[in-house]
């Protein structure tokens, strides 16, 4: 399935991205492709932030650049 395009606007959390879910089942079992940008939203505690400082991205990339997530709905990987 092809994810042209999606986006969540929070309070502590903005996510946006697209790519490819292959559906399987168990659901558990789709695997992922998907280019996604995080960024803490506007009443975005420290916490939230901290977390989001977690995700590994890029040697040099700014901490808004986008991360590829792959792997499985089970089991994802960022990258």
């Amino acid at each position: 399935m092809e994810v042209q395009e999606f986006r969540a606007d929070g309070n502590e959390i903005t996510v946006s991205g697209s790519g490819q879910v292959t559906v399987r089942t168990p659901v558990g079992d789709s695997v992922l492709n998907l280019k996604v940008t995080l960024q803490p939203g506007p009443g975005s505690t420290e916490a939230v932030k901290g977390l989001l400082n977690l995700v590994p991205r890029a040697k040099g990339s700014r901490p808004d650049a986008p991360v590829t997530i792959s792997g499985t709905i089970a089991r994802p990987r960022f990258r």
